[in-house]
């Protein structure tokens, strides 16, 4: 490395006899352009549509269905995609596993599958991740949370490529330990710095570290005026510093910290509840902390909320239960007892989004939310308990720093799914034309 002696570091900081500090530096530092960022927020076997699609109204001013209550304080930043469909599917059949292993091989791939467990290209998330070239710790992140402890393996829903399963990660403690473990902002936190840092940790320490003494020197001698012109001198090198990603704390590569950064305690607690808020809390904070700006949280649950069910319609479970009160063709889609059960299942889901929105409200590093610079995609592997490929109600929420246009409720005619994707891409900053299947993939989806 090129040896720089302190008089040139001081002259540098405007602290020495005859130096001008730059007029850029004598006040705070621009706020850096807060990245972008993309999460899937994935979940299972569709929805009750007559519960989530707007009771009335028009594209920009519809009244929220009971299914959509639980996250109605985020109207304005989101998208209701009605009516997209898996074209893909129709393309590659006949497809090889069961309704949901083929659902899920399209979902996120848009492509002929390997076989029934596995999708036959990447994902659009890992699309996106290898498209944006972030320079972040992790270039994406996939994790679950499920009722029964484990995942089978046509549930994972990200691939780097044709067969290359990414799994989703359904234990916070394993998340911790490989994402925030030793982590430390680069303004603090209570995770101690270790003892002996590696030597990349000591090559990025902070100018202003290595000149403190002479730092203090200069400030005891300062009147009142000129003290508080250098206390903002300095924090906008800290400024310039941490956008250079200099004197990023902990382990990794930190970019762009957002004022919520904080380091995080060990998760605590086992069950459904607990692992929600945990996983939430830590894509939460890797976008804050810069520490990823691609993520998934895949959430598989076929019992939590929905006790009683064996004693409406004879069902022998949910997962029967909610093939039989679709709307379109199930037996017992007349059965109000039987239908209520199913719209708590899905109520639980959509609570866990509202959870999810809710923690991307935190401040982010240019002022405004964490939601305002992220793109949220809620997809999933069919579109209702008939093993429908048609007709989907997926969801939006956040611009991507405006580059969707939210507070809306879009009529989508069965626009093939991998436009949408196509169109996400974009929004990311990576310009593809089309993704998936080639034969039906025909161009972007307008969300401008």
């Amino acid at each position: 490395m090129m040896k720089v002696d302190r008089r040139t570091i001081l002259c540098t900081l405007g602290l020495t006899a005859g130096s001008t500090l730059f007029p850029s530096l004598n006040r705070r530092a621009q706020a850096a352009t807060a990245p972008k960022r993309f999460l899937v927020f994935y979940t299972y076997h569709g929805t009750l549509p007559q519960f989530l699609v707007p009771t009335a109204g028009t594209e920009t001013d519809f009244t929220v269905n009971s299914l959509m209550k639980p996250y109605e304080a985020f109207k304005k930043d989101i998208v209701l995609l009605d009516n997209l469909d898996f074209k893909s599917w129709g393309a590659t059949n006949p497809n090889p596993g069961n309704a949901h292993q083929q659902g899920q091989n399209h979902a996120m791939c848009a492509i002929r599958p390997v076989n029934a467990g596995l999708a036959g290209g990447p994902s659009i998330d890992q699309v996106i991740a290898r498209g944006m070239n972030a320079k972040t710790k992790f270039p994406s992140l996939e994790l679950g949370v499920t009722d029964n402890g484990s995942f089978p393996s046509y549930h994972n829903i990200a691939y780097s490529g044709s067969g290359q399963q990414m799994p989703s990660e359904g234990s916070p403690t394993k998340v911790w330990n490989s994402v925030f473990k030793g982590f430390m902002p680069a303004g603090g936190g209570s995770v101690p710095v270790p003892a002996v840092p590696d030597a990349e940790a000591v090559k990025q320490k902070s100018i202003i570290d290595y000149v403190k003494g002479e730092v203090d020197a200069v400030s005891k001698k300062l009147g009142s005026g000129d003290k508080a012109r250098l206390d903002n001198h300095l924090s906008a090198v800290r400024d310039l510093e941490n956008s250079l990603s200099l004197s990023g704390g902990g382990t990794g590569i930190v970019g762009a910290q957002g004022a919520g950064c904080a380091a995080l305690p060990l998760p605590a607690g086992s069950g459904f509840n607990n692992y929600v808020d945990a996983q939430i809390k830590m894509i939460q904070m890797a976008f804050a902390c810069d520490l990823t700006r691609v993520a998934s949280l895949n959430v598989d649950e076929l019992s939590h909320g929905t006790s009683g069910y064996q004693s409406v319609g004879g069902s022998s479970d949910v997962h029967d239960l909610i093939h039989r009160t679709s709307p379109d063709n199930g037996d017992l889609k007349g059965n109000a007892d039987a239908v209520e059960v199913i719209r708590k299942y899905h109520l639980v889901y959509a609570n866990v989004f509202q959870k999810l929105l809710t923690a991307l409200t935190m401040t982010d590093v240019d002022g405004k939310r964490l939601l305002d610079n992220t793109i949220v995609l809620w997809a999933g592997e069919i579109a209702k308990g008939s093993h429908a490929y048609n007709d989907f109600k997926w969801m939006l929420a956040g611009s991507g720093g405006g580059a969707i246009r939210t507070g809306r409720w879009l009529k989508c005619n069965g626009a093939p799914h991998q436009n949408l994707f196509v169109t996400l891409a974009r929004a990311m900053g990576v310009q593809i034309d089309k993704f998936g299947e080639p034969s039906t993939s025909t161009g972007a989806l307008g969300l401008s």
